[in-house]
């Protein structure tokens, strides 16, 4: 589990780090966490309401927690963190954020048909 919660993590600091990027903003940590941070709390709701540490690599799993955190996010960026959330930022964060939510999935669930594994990256790092 700890391994996929860490490539969703890191799924939502790569899209805002390349979005500040495109923008001009500031590379520093406290900048991309600042901006991260409610799609961060939104990813662990999202965590929790689907039960993903049951079946973290399946798309199932992706396509809950992708509407959940978009959702949530969103909901916080406005209202808890007084951000603006203009509509070309909800489609590219949903489009971005869930491309790379399944994407990651589908690339783990490929490599290891082709090998023959079934390691579901529940393993501690």
């Amino acid at each position: 589990m700890s391994k996929a919660i860490a490539l969703d993590t890191g799924a939502i600091l790569l899209f805002v780090a390349i979005g500040g990027r495109s923008h001009g903003q500031s590379n520093s940590v406290s900048a991309l966490l600042e901006i991260a941070a409610p799609f961060l709390i939104a990813l662990c709701i999202a965590w929790l309401i689907s039960r993903a540490w049951e079946q973290p690599t399946a798309i199932r799993t992706a396509l809950l927690i992708w509407p959940i955190t978009m959702v949530i996010g969103i909901g916080l960026r406005r209202f808890a963190f007084e951000r603006g959330i203009a509509t070309g930022f909800i489609i590219v964060s949903t489009a971005i954020l869930g491309l790379l939510f399944v994407g990651w999935r589908g690339l783990h669930n490929l490599v290891s048909a082709q090998f023959g594994r079934t390691d579901d990256l529940s393993a501690d790092l």
